[in-house]
């Protein structure tokens, strides 16, 4: 009788223990959604690519570090770009979508779900992109990028 008494508190100490470090290893639906609130409010905040969707071709999963950060006062972009451009740029360098901006225009907004869209175009650069992201209350975003001399692309990752 004892030693299933012992099996027995010996059982439910491990569950217990298995359910705190679960409560404790993962934040919670509402500290996330939080920490996407706080960093997009001030802006300031870093679009991780893990995917990419070109108009032509297949999805693909991205092995670099490929960003879009946003601060107060500058917009920067080290994002790969796989599709038609309509003008081919001068040097090999400018393939992909790469610059640093202090001169851009900011919108966001709420949607009905409660996702933030946000819409950003630099205004100081060459190519004329626009840049659309959409963050949700779990921390992943989407990221539309259009320009007049490349075909759309869209990236799929995480807000830092």
């Amino acid at each position: 009788m004892k030693a299933i008494f012992k099996f027995g508190l010996s059982l439910m100490l491990v569950s217990i223990c298995f359910s705190v470090f679960a409560q404790n290893s993962a934040p919670s639906k509402k500290v996330i959604t939080n920490r996407v609130d706080s960093i997009v409010q001030i802006p300031y905040f870093t679009f991780v690519a893990n995917q990419v969707l070109p108009v032509r071709g297949v999805s693909r999963y991205l092995t670099g570090e490929y960003t879009l950060k946003v601060t107060k006062d500058t917009v920067a972009a080290y994002l790969p770009f796989f599709g038609r451009a309509y003008t081919a740029p001068l040097n090999a360098s400018e393939a992909g979508i790469e610059f640093i901006s202090k001169d851009f225009e900011y919108q966001k907004k709420v949607s009905k779900k409660g996702n933030y869209e946000i819409h950003i175009v630099p205004r100081d650069i060459r190519n004329n992109y626009q840049f659309f992201l959409t963050i949700f209350k779990n921390g992943e975003a989407t990221l539309s990028v259009s320009s007049i001399q490349r075909e759309p692309i869209s990236f799929y990752g995480t807000v830092k």
